[in-house]
């Protein structure tokens, strides 16, 4: 599952889509809240960048379940608000070849 790419563009070079799959998405739950704007601290920024993987992690679960080898078009869409708590994922699941 850790092979699936995960990308913000709509191809991936060298690779041609062969087969769109749908909509996949995925919501990360934080433990602990986060402060994120002002002056975040580095135990901060480091638990967000925690985040984002656990999103990625379930993003690809998704697509693998789908049958899928990439996602294309990934975007990350943060939580409103000065504490992070909640982290949408969202992208097309593909076949590349």
């Amino acid at each position: 599952m850790n092979n699936i790419i995960i990308t913000t563009t709509p191809c991936i070079d060298g690779h041609s889509i062969t087969e769109y799959l749908g909509l996949v998405s995925y919501r990360a739950w934080a433990a602990t809240a986060m402060w994120l704007i002002g002056n975040p601290k580095d135990k901060d920024i480091e638990k967000y960048r925690e985040f984002i993987a656990q999103a990625q992690d379930g993003l690809r679960a998704e697509a693998a379940a789908l049958g899928a080898n990439a996602v294309v078009g990934v975007q990350l869409l943060p939580p409103d608000g000065k504490l992070a708590s909640t982290l949408l994922i969202t992208g097309t699941a593909v076949i590349i070849k």
